[in-house]
């Protein structure tokens, strides 16, 4: 059986082309010392092929060179997740076969979703299923609705999936938004057999906070090192730290979350100088039919990450899994049984409601709270971030700052840190299930929920300063 991937940051690489060439030829020059780059800067490992790196736009002798290119890069014991997509099993064979031979150690996939509305539940589990019992690649799966035809998976299929297929389903992206899918699956599925990451840098920390293994996060293309402190700090218990470490690259991080085209271009602005890439802005224009960056978000990027660069600029590489996890990876990968459970689908979808998700928070509620308890007692530095839902999903243009506005009259920094973890708490726990349930209506659409989590999490903002005081107060008595 393989181990899940490791925990920490994972940066799904973006892809370097030689200028003026007709065909957008791939520029593995420039993508060697970048992966190479990317490797010595505190990150856990490298995503290669995945929707950042433009693989639908690959041919399938490019998809095979890029991973080479990789793992020439990196070296032998260096974690290497491949994205290995198709819209058949036949198709993601071929790819999870190359992959092997080129390099991986994991395989990154996305459900088969081309006719969205026809992708039932138990067309998801059949196509997972069976990839699983033939693949001898560890799969991690990929849930990201905004290329997948609004297909969205829940935790309950995440989990019967995993549960169904020990060893061989080791793990999932979550490009939805969801920290609530992140808690159900942290609660249900082991650590040591399955990791759970966040989709994207900016709710790292939410993540985190309920239990989820790190993030695979565009933005560690351009600040590789921020990203990977930012895990470190909260990881290593200096949550206060690396909070605030962690909005100030969620800000800088808004510009690119109009598509791939601003994602690109700030890194040819930042982390490809950093690797010693000449020319990289010309190197990393999209290939066609997809535009190069407006000059309006060239002007956001600069404007906004400057403060990010600086803080980048101040921090030491290191490489992000120690030599013996890693080797022992590699060695267990060609290891996976190809015999496994086979339950029927129908038994392995039991929902399991976990424990984690039933444990009520304190009351929001502004009702009045015992008057003394407020003073000086120290409270644990627990916190969670007001990090917004995924905006990749609607690949819309994204505002430079999106923080919510503070309140004029604030209470300390102490008890409006405690009442952000408290109401991302009772967010996650009461809401969760509605969740899933309006996403099972009829006219659902999956771009509605980043907007419903969002007005959510701005109901925090309606409690004045001593309603907080309050609720804090309760929660500690």
């Amino acid at each position: 059986m393989a181990p899940p991937p490791a925990p920490g940051v994972w940066c799904p690489a973006v892809t370097f082309y030689i200028p003026e060439s007709d065909t957008a030829t791939l520029d593995l020059v420039a993508q060697k010392k970048y992966f190479t780059y990317l490797s010595k800067s505190g990150l856990t490992g490298l995503v290669i092929l995945g929707s950042n790196a433009e693989a639908f736009l690959l041919t399938r002798d490019e998809k095979k060179a890029l991973v080479k290119c990789a793992r020439e890069a990196v070296g032998p014991d260096y974690p290497l997740m491949v994205g290995i997509s198709g819209f058949s099993v036949p198709q993601v064979m071929e790819n999870i076969s190359d992959a092997i031979e080129s390099g991986a150690d994991y395989g990154l996939l996305l459900p088969a979703a081309y006719y969205g509305p026809a992708t039932s539940k138990e067309v998801v589990m059949a196509f997972y299923n069976e990839v699983a019992q033939k693949s001898s690649l560890p799969i991690v799966i990929y849930n990201f609705p905004g290329i997948c035809s609004g297909v969205d998976l829940d935790s309950v299929t995440i989990a019967a999936l995993a549960k169904k297929n020990p060893g061989k389903i080791v793990g999932v992206k979550l490009t939805c938004g969801s920290v609530a899918k992140i808690t159900r699956l942290c609660a249900e599925l082991p650590s040591d057999t399955f990791s759970t990451y966040a989709g994207q840098a900016d709710w790292m920390v939410a993540g985190l906070a309920v239990g989820s293994a790190g993030c695979v996060s565009a933005f560690s293309n351009v600040f590789p090192k921020v990203c990977s402190k930012v895990y470190e700090l909260y990881t290593s218990g200096k949550t206060q730290e690396g909070l605030e470490l962690h909005r100030k690259a969620a800000l800088a991080e808004s510009p690119i979350k109009a598509g791939i085209a601003p994602t690109k271009h700030a890194v040819s602005q930042y982390s490809a100088k950093a690797a010693g890439i000449e020319g990289a802005e010309e190197r990393l224009i999209p290939r066609r039919p997809y535009m190069p960056v407006a000059e309006a978000l060239k002007t956001s990027v600069r404007d906004t990450m400057g403060e990010l660069a600086a803080i980048e600029n101040t921090q030491r590489g290191t490489s992000g899994v120690d030599k013996k996890k890693r080797s022992k990876k590699r060695r267990t990968r060609t290891e996976v049984s190809s015999s496994s459970e086979s339950d029927s689908d129908d038994s392995s979808q039991k929902s399991v409601k976990p424990t984690a998700m039933e444990d009520s928070s304190s009351d929001l509620s502004p009702a009045p709270a015992p008057a003394k308890k407020e003073k000086k007692k120290k409270t644990k530095a627990s916190v969670a971030p007001a990090s917004e839902p995924d905006a990749d999903v609607t690949m819309e243009d994204a505002p430079a700052s999106t923080l919510p506005v503070k309140s004029i009259s604030k209470p300390s920094k102490q008890v409006q840190d405690d009442f952000s973890a408290i109401y991302l708490r009772k967010v996650a726990a009461e809401f969760a299930d509605d969740l899933d349930k309006v996403r099972e209506a009829p006219d659902f659409k999956a771009s509605s929920v980043p907007m419903l989590i969002h007005a959510l999490k701005q109901g925090e903002s309606l409690y004045t300063a001593e309603e907080r005081r309050r609720v804090v107060g309760a929660a500690n008595a």
